[in-house]
């Protein structure tokens, strides 16, 4: 195949010392350590706009629990992104002022790139093969200068959940610029790779109908369930009464309302629903909700933590009676597939994409069915000898669960897989 490039620009620009447990950017960095694992004459490169041109970097990989990667790149030097590519018509005067105001943040950060002292090469990928799990708005401009090189373009996709939004004629403004990202980076790829099968089909739907251009070529890595232990000093007190966990759940899309409405048909019951732990970011709107008169019964049954460190997460993993993902639509769902690998019950909106991650392992309910998921929640709650039997099975399979080493090796398969033969190598220029 084509000598391989694998992109760590979405670290390169949104990892100013950057640790993350969710999110594309462990995505990148995970897919990363495999290439590097693997020894096979893998580059890295990263993209800056201010240079419109290609750095080779040198990372340094951490294996501990949850390492991240440190891109041997001055904190100083890294830049910021600025978007250049706009997929609506801009206003006359910004079409004639934004040449100049991107050649003024240019100056300024190739200036800050030699300052910081970075001594990293300019890289040409003429007849390689360049794969990229960043997002969208990050990687079209990089696409843009690969354009004019013969370089075969791979590219992760992780949903196509703003296009629904866009569908139901909402447009927001994020929702309208994702679905130009999407158009301009489908119709560049060369090859398309889904983070699960329903990611893949979903967007072969959307271009079924118009809004996306067809896909050439596809393939899958699934995500994964492995759940890796943190290092952080611990300092969340685990509750005393048995408890559901959601991670990173919010009412709308990912759908806590119907988890809310359970609980409520629990307490109009006269009994005491269990507990519910959202660990997560600390929403106004969440709060917002649970003080209306509706969730008055509920309300003292709900935990809120603002952003537990990854040590005090995996403990409150295992501890649960088990998970709760909700949600309408996801590309994959960590949070399921986590609490599988934490050998508790993943209890899940019945939806394609969470059965790729759960399969009969996860416990159902329909996204608008409260009293199917209240009868999972009691169960699990009232019964010990159902709740031990489910935890058995779920260790029984255990081998069955995909690792962030599964993942990578998948990645780099597909890459090989749907790669035209070598090419000449490129040639690499010191800056």
């Amino acid at each position: 195949m084509r000598p391989l490039f694998y992109d760590l620009t979405e670290l390169l620009y949104l990892s100013h010392g950057f640790k993350t447990y969710y999110g594309i950017a462990k995505v990148v960095a995970e897919g990363a350590k495999e290439a590097f694992r693997a020894d096979n004459g893998t580059r890295f490169v990263a993209y800056s706009q201010g240079h419109d041109a290609f750095f080779e970097v040198f990372p340094k990989y951490d294996d501990t629990a949850e390492g991240g990667i440190d891109l041997n790149v001055p904190n100083s030097g890294k830049p910021y992104f600025m978007r250049r590519i706009h997929n609506r018509k801009k206003k006359k005067a910004l079409h004639y002022i934004a040449p100049f105001v991107f050649g003024v943040v240019d100056l300024i950060e190739r200036s800050r790139w030699a300052l910081s002292g970075a001594d990293n090469p300019i890289v040409s990928l003429d007849g390689g093969a360049w794969v990229s799990c960043g997002r969208p708005k990050l990687i079209i401009h990089p696409i843009k200068h690969l354009q004019k090189l013969d370089v075969e373009i791979h590219v992760l996709i992780h949903d196509m959940i703003p296009l629904h939004d866009f569908k139901r004629g909402g447009a927001p403004d994020f929702s309208s610029s994702f679905l130009g990202d999407n158009q301009w980076l489908l119709e560049n790829a060369d090859h398309v790779i889904g983070n699960s099968q329903f990611t893949i089909d979903d967007a072969k739907d959307f271009a079924s109908q118009g809004i996306l251009p067809e896909l050439k070529r596809t393939s899958v890595a699934p995500l994964v369930h492995e759940l890796r232990a943190g290092d952080e000093e611990q300092s969340v007190e685990l509750p005393e009464r048995p408890y559901f966990l959601m991670v990173g759940t919010m009412l709308g899309r990912k759908n806590l309302d119907v988890v809310l409405n359970a609980m409520n048909l629990i307490a109009k019951r006269g009994e005491t629903p269990p507990l519910l732990v959202l660990a997560g970011k600390r929403r106004h709107r969440t709060m917002d909700y649970l003080d209306k008169e509706e969730m008055a019964l509920v309300k003292p049954h709900v935990l809120q933590l603002d952003t537990p460190n990854q040590s005090d997460l995996v403990r409150l993993y295992e501890a649960s009676q088990g998970v709760i993902l909700p949600s309408r639509i996801e590309g994959w769902g960590l949070p399921a597939g986590e609490a599988l690998w934490a050998g508790v019950p993943a209890v899940c909106a019945d939806i394609p994409v969470m059965h790729e991650v759960c399969g009969d392992l996860g416990l159902y309910f329909g996204v608008d069915d409260p009293g199917t998921l209240a009868g999972h929640m009691q169960r699990l709650t009232q019964d010990p000898a159902f709740a031990a039997e489910w935890r058995a099975k779920i260790a029984a399979n255990r081998d069955r669960l995909r690792t962030w080493r599964d993942f990578g090796q998948d990645l780099l398969a597909n890459v090989a897989a749907n790669s035209e033969p070598a090419r000449p190598q490129s040639v690499s220029l010191r800056a």
